[in-house]
């Protein structure tokens, strides 16, 4: 008997697909008996189609329920076939005779579909069946492959799309149809691995092809049609697939590890340079969890022989990796031809320049090294007054980073110090000596400075003279070797990261000469960095941040079609601050206090303009190297680049601006117990970041200049200012000292290292009154300091009660002559109090009053003052029971490891040479 075909074409988009489809339809050689035209888009079809039964349907209809009104009328026979097609899914003229030919010489065929190819490029096949990988994901077995006839044989398959499928009427009513509990793009699925276990066969006719263009996969259809993004469907679809065609354990199991896969999984898509499909993954995760009874229920007659189905036709490894890699292929040849579009392509070797090792910048570092050497580490510690020494142990610095607590004072809470971060990220580069790694970058810092700005120098250049000069002039900036040498830690930092960070905003915008093409993944990476180390900056120099911020819009709005990359690179520094942030404005309701610089306070000490722009040592000519470069500067506004650099000296007059006013600012400083004390702002940070733009600028001079005044401008630069910087950074002197990390006497630390829990009354004698500080034995370490407290001080010292009695308890010390004083010591478990040196007559009455007091035995004089022990028994305070971890820190850890993922370079991020498979609809890895 022969076979009867009825056609079912489901329509949601009107327009040429549609038509194409119905005139390919007409023109099959084996025309089907039956045509209906199922209408979902709610339009009105004014087309002459022919002989076509329309059912007009609502836009909401979903594919199943579509399929069923189209089928109501059907008859149920084994010689019946209904043949499923989309509106964008037009056979060729021999698909429908080929499919039919293929039956009648095959036994026990529920379904069956043609090869699926590409209707702008019909050599390519776009799908010919599909499968499952080990772990249950949906997987396309060949898709974006030439076609050569190379898989004209296969015949059975797991499962085919339902677009070109030619199923048996009476089988698709005994299963049901479509299931509507099936997201779907999974439905197809459904139904095959259905009709399998019905005991019937599911193959593809290579030799039938339909010219399929994947509206729905490409995001050209309505949102409605897949009830999400093609990204988020397809999500939906693989976590279907593992809840109900996986054995019922692993589903479970599956199930309740669903959050954490989910977490895994974005964290995953980040590693992958993807971030556009963690909304997917978060949305399809959250979906699968909540939706598990659904997904359940689903299994009911599924679960018997889907192992042996999924033995004999799940893709083995090799075929998934081989998926993954062709489809980041071909998602990579995309890129690079939007990229060439763009103009960012290749450039030629010439234009590029040469690598930093050609160029002998390991040279120029090295003497660098060579200069530094009295900045040497020979102890583990840096002291001075402007850094102490971090924790010996990593971990309490880790806890400290983003904690919610803080061990200062009588206890405070509040936010961690955003620098704590960085202060974590420094101390793991020797975390069995903390401290010593700041002693180690002070040191290198020069060598460090010129790397960096030896790559931002590219961006202008490939001339390896201007590269070098460019590097070497920041290496030596008279404020950088200023910072370095007064050991300024945090301005240290922000000033060996900006030439990097410059670098790498200008590779994920886009800017600047580069060697290759961008792709998105690279784009992404660069953007990953480019978040971390804006984080760095930004916490070492909020100031600086917020200057950055200024030079980022504008980039940004100039590279528009980057904006969607570039927005994301503040991120991380937000996450970071926001919390000191929001504490700052709730504390002193003051803008301003949010660009107060991290570490311990020290005042700039300027006065004005000129104070500002003229070294600490007026006398030392040396250091007048950089106003020779600002001179040369002025050169490149009579170059083509004249635009370029009139917005760069306009810029440069505007961090000025922003150093002078900023100098002139005052932040809180911890006093004494009354008010609050203040110091100036440092400008540091914006200074040295004026010299990179000023030497942008030379660097653009000398490119642009005829070959005779590039001449000139080399022998000015190196002679009149890099040389007589080299020198006065040479013969600078260091301003701070090497030591052991302790903070406190021997006598403390011994006790601490016991695990005492006793406290330390640090009293300090000033002219008008006196500082009072309760430390821990171990003392407080640079991590331990808080802009946060700071603020908070004045407050505590007039409103807490604890605070309070802390002054009461002072003033008994001074005046030695309060029967209370052994009470009050012993209620605050102090245990010690320690006097600062001091040369001051203030300091001296101290110490004698101190020296009265029968509560107090001396412990004699010690590096870091004189100290005396309390002659009764102090019990040891309660350990606090704050936990380190909180919401905040988890967020931020979360952040931080997200963009340490984003940055790190991938594979997939370069160019592959194996084209072979692409995985089922731009899967992207999801198999792996």
């Amino acid at each position: 008997m022969s076979s009867q075909v009825t056609a079912v074409v489901v329509c949601h988009d009107t327009g040429d697909y549609l038509t194409q489809t119905l005139q390919a339809l007409s023109q099959q050689t084996r025309p089907a008996d039956r045509v209906i035209l199922v209408n979902t888009s709610g339009k009105t079809l004014d087309h002459a189609f022919g002989p076509v039964q329309t059912i007009e349907l609502d836009p909401k209809t979903k594919l199943p329920e579509a399929l069923a009104a189209a089928t109501e009328t059907l008859i149920s026979s084994d010689t019946h076939w209904l043949w499923i097609l989309h509106d964008d899914s037009a056979p060729e003229p021999e698909c429908l005779a080929e499919l039919l030919e293929t039956l009648e010489t095959t036994a026990l065929v529920g379904a069956i579909a043609p090869k699926q190819v590409d209707p702008e490029r019909p050599r390519i096949i776009r799908q010919l069946g599909l499968t499952l990988t080990p772990l249950g994901e949906p997987l396309s077995i060949v898709s974006g492959e030439l076609d050569q006839s190379q898989h004209d044989t296969m015949s059975d398959v797991m499962a085919v799309s339902t677009a070109g499928m030619l199923v048996r009427t009476d089988s698709y009513e005994q299963l049901g149809g479509l299931s509507p509990k099936a997201p779907p793009l999974a439905a197809d699925y459904d139904l095959s691995l259905r009709l399998r276990l019905a005991g019937l066969r599911v193959m593809v006719a290579p030799a039938a092809r339909i010219r399929h263009a994947q509206l729905s996969l490409e995001g050209k259809r309505s949102r409605s049609w897949l009830a999400g993004s093609p990204k988020t469907a397809v999500r939906k679809a693989a976590v279907h697939l593992r809840l109900t065609f996986s054995p019922l354990w692993f589903a479970l199991i599956y199930w309740m590890l669903l959050p954490l896969v989910t977490v895994a999984r974005t964290f995953w898509r980040l590693f992958q340079k993807r971030p556009d499909r963690i909304p997917a993954e978060l949305l399809g995760g959250l979906w699968g969890f909540f939706t598990v009874g659904a997904r359940l229920s689903a299994r009911a007659g599924n679960s018997r022989g889907i192992r042996a189905i999924r033995k004999s036709f799940d893709a083995p490894w090799s075929t998934v990796r081989a998926a993954n890699r062709s489809q980041a292929d071909l998602e990579q040849q995309l890129e690079l031809q939007q990229a060439f579009a763009r103009g960012e392509h290749e450039l030629e070797a010439a234009n590029v320049g040469k690598s930093f090792t050609a160029d002998r910048g390991w040279l120029w570092a090295a003497l660098l090294l060579a200069i530094s050497y009295a900045n040497f580490p020979t102890a583990v510690a840096v002291v001075s007054s402007s850094v102490s020494p971090l924790s010996d142990n990593w971990w309490q610095i880790f806890l400290r980073a983003g904690s919610s607590w803080q061990p200062i004072g009588q206890g405070f809470a509040g936010p961690a110090d955003p620098f704590n971060w960085a202060l974590l990220a420094l101390s793991s580069l020797t975390p069995w000596a903390p401290s010593l790694s700041v002693g180690l970058l002070l040191f290198a810092a020069p060598a460090l400075a010129f790397s960096g700005a030896w790559r931002t120098a590219t961006l202008i250049t490939p001339k390896t003279w201007i590269r070098n000069a460019f590097a070497l002039g920041y290496a030596l900036w008279p404020w950088f070797i200023q910072a370095r040498n007064d050991a300024s830690l945090a301005t240290v930092l922000a000033a060996v990261t900006l030439p990097w960070l410059v670098f790498t905003i200008a590779r994920a915008a886009g800017l600047g000469r580069s060697g290759s093409a961008r792709s998105m993944r690279q784009t992404w990476s660069w953007v990953g960095v480019s978040g971390l180390l804006f984080a760095l900056v930004g916490v070492s120099s909020p100031v600086l941040a917020a200057t950055a911020l200024i030079a980022l819009a504008v980039v940004a709005l100039t590279r528009i079609k980057r904006f969607g990359y570039l927005l994301w690179i503040g991120l991380p520094f937000s996450a970071l601050y926001t919390p000191l942030a929001f504490n700052l404005m709730l504390t002193t309701g003051n803008p301003i206090s949010l660009l107060t610089e991290p570490g311990v306070p020290t005042s700039a000490g300027v006065t004005g303009l000129s104070g500002l722009l003229l070294p600490a040592h007026p006398l030392d000519f040396m250091q007048y190297g950089f106003a020779v470069l600002g001179f040369v500067a002025l050169l490149a506004l009579l170059t083509k680049r004249w635009i370029l650099a009139s917005v760069m000296w306009a810029f440069a007059l505007l961090v000025v601006a922003i150093a002078v006013v900023h100098s002139q600012t005052q932040f809180a400083n911890p006093g004494g117990l009354g008010e609050l004390e203040w110091v100036s702002g440092s400008p540091a940070t914006l200074l040295i970041a004026l010299g990179l733009v000023v030497l942008g600028l030379v660097a653009i001079a000398a490119e642009y200049a005829k070959p005779n005044l590039r001449m000139l401008i080399g022998l000015i630069v190196m002679l009149a200012a890099v040389a007589p910087m080299a020198l006065s950074a040479a013969t600078a002197t260091r301003n701070y000292n090497f030591a052991d990390d302790r903070v406190v006497p021997w006598l403390l630390e011994a006790d601490a290292q016991i695990g005492k829990n006793v406290k330390v009354l640090l009293l300090d004698a000033r002219s008008e009154e006196y500082s009072a500080k309760i430390l821990p034995v171990s003392g407080l370490q640079l991590e331990d300091n808080s802009i946060a407290y700071r603020y908070s001080l004045a407050e505590l010292n007039r409103s807490d009660p604890g605070y309070k009695s802390m002054a009461a308890l002072v003033a008994a010390l001074v005046s030695a002559n309060d029967d209370t004083l052994a009470e009050g010591l012993a209620s605050a478990h102090i245990a010690y109090v320690l006097v600062p040196s001091a040369a001051s007559e203030s300091a001296a009455e101290l110490i004698n009053s101190l020296d009265s007091l029968t509560e107090l035995s001396s412990a004699g004089s010690t590096e870091f003052g004189r100290l005396w022990r309390v002659t009764a028994a102090v019990d040891e305070a309660v350990a606090e029971d704050k936990s380190p971890w909180s919401t905040t820190k988890l967020v931020q850890l979360s952040i931080l490891i997200g963009f340490i993922l984003l940055a790190v370079p991938t594979a997939g991020s370069r160019s592959r040479k194996s084209k072979t498979a692409e995985i089922f609809i731009e899967n992207d890895g999801d198999n792996a």
